[in-house]
């Protein structure tokens, strides 16, 4: 023997959850809908970031250059180095994805220093690392072996060459 309900009842009993996958059924209509329109709009909206024009930079702390380099990469904005000098810390923005130099810039390179006093060698080798991680490979060798060993005054290497060492030329403005 087969008891059958009323047509209203088990209607009524099944609202809820017609309900409930309908609303599901929006939700991830919509969230398809978000992720394909939203992908080509943050592409267009990176490629429209000002970039962040470094000139005539002379340095500054290395803990502050990394805290801003990092904050520039995860932001994706586009550095560009101009002016005449790029001197101490501001050559590690080399390690950015989204730069480039102008050719007319001078390179400034010297070893890790404190003006109140001399680093032990133990932090100084530890310096030295952590600068040379902001440069390209070739760059960064050179650093190593000769580059952070002058701590008073610079080495200084013209953009040419670290074009050459594969960092791109800004285009003329």
């Amino acid at each position: 023997m087969t008891i059958s309900l009323p047509h209203s009842i088990s209607e009524k009993s099944n609202r809820p959850i017609n309900h409930l996958i309908n609303n599901l059924k929006t939700l991830l209509l919509i969230f398809i809908i978000f992720c394909f329109a939203c992908m080509p709009v943050s592409k267009i909206y990176a490629s429209k970031i000002t970039p962040y024009i470094v000139s005539n930079d002379r340095g500054g702390y290395v803990h502050h250059r990394i805290i801003e380099i990092m904050n520039m990469e995860a932001q994706q904005t586009p550095v560009e180095i101009r002016g005449s000098v790029c001197y101490s810390t501001c050559t590690m923005y080399l390690v950015l994805t989204n730069i480039c130099v102008e050719q007319d810039i001078v390179f400034g390179f010297h070893g890790p220093r404190t003006q109140a006093y001399e680093l032990s060698q133990d932090r100084f080798d530890y310096f030295s690392r952590v600068m040379a991680d902001y440069y390209p490979e070739p760059l960064k060798l050179w650093f190593i072996e000769k580059g952070r060993n002058r701590v008073n005054g610079l080495y200084k290497i013209h953009a040419e060459q670290i074009i050459d060492m594969g960092i791109p030329a800004c285009s003329e403005t």
